[in-house]
C-alpha cells in the first residue's frame, strides 16, 4: 500500500515539476525577446505613447522576473524600465503638480518616484550581490572603501551597466526624497556606483 501511495505521489509531482521547468524556460525565452524589443521603445518617435505603455511593460517584466529572479539581464532590464519611467514621466508629473499648486499631488508623485527608484536599485543590487557577496561590506565601509572595492572587482567596461543601474536609481530616490536624511546620507554611495 505504501509503495502505491509513493508511486502515486511521485507521478503527481512530476507534472508539477515539469510545469515549473516549462514556465522557467518560457520566462527566460520571453526575457530574450523583451531585451531585443526594448530598443524599439528607446527609439520610438512618440514619447507620450511610450510613457503610457511603460507601466504595462514594467508589469510584464515583473511577472517574468517573478518566475526567473536569477535572470540578470531581465532584472537589469526591469531596473532600467523603472528608472526610465521615474525620470522620463513621473518627474514631469511632479513638476506639473507643483506648477498647478497641487502640493499634495506633487508629494504623492515624489513618493512614487522614490519607491520606483528604490525598486530599480534593489533589483540591480540583488544581481550585484549574486556576483559578489562582499558588496554589502564594501558599501558599509564608506564611499572610499566602496570605490576601492569596485575598482578591484569591476574592471571590465562590460560590467559598468550593472554598477550604473545600482547608482542611478539610488540617486533618483535621494532626489525625490526631499531631503530625507536617511537617504541623503547615501548620496556618496550612489555617486560611487555611477
Amino acid at each position: 500500500m505504501s509503495r502505491r501511495f509513493g508511486l502515486a505521489l511521485a507521478l503527481a509531482l512530476v507534472p508539477a515539476a515539469g510545469c515549473d521547468f516549462v514556465a522557467r524556460v518560457a520566462a527566460n525565452e520571453s526575457a530574450v525577446v523583451a531585451a531585443r524589443a526594448s530598443h524599439s521603445l528607446e527609439t520610438h518617435w512618440d514619447p507620450v505613447l511610450v510613457g503610457r505603455g511603460l507601466p504595462g511593460t514594467i508589469l510584464q517584466l515583473e511577472g517574468l522576473y517573478a518566475v526567473v529572479p536569477e535572470n540578470e539581464g531581465l532584472g537589469l532590464q526591469l531596473s532600467q524600465a523603472y528608472a526610465s519611467y521615474a525620470y522620463g514621466w513621473l518627474e514631469d508629473e511632479a513638476e506639473d503638480a507643483e506648477a498647478r499648486g497641487d502640493l499634495e499631488g506633487q508629494a504623492e508623485t515624489l513618493a512614487r518616484i522614490r519607491h520606483v527608484n528604490e525598486r530599480a536599485r534593489n533589483i540591480a543590487l540583488h544581481h550585484l550581490r549574486t556576483r559578489n557577496p562582499g558588496i554589502d561590506a564594501a558599501i558599509a565601509s564608506g564611499p572610499e572603501g566602496l570605490m576601492a572595492f569596485l575598482r578591484e572587482h569591476y574592471r571590465s567596461r562590460d560590467l559598468a551597466w550593472l554598477l550604473f543601474w545600482v547608482g542611478y536609481p539610488w540617486a533618483g530616490a535621494i532626489q525625490a526624497s526631499q531631503g530625507d536624511p536617511a537617504l541623503v546620507l547615501d548620496l556618496p554611495t550612489a555617486r560611487a556606483f555611477v
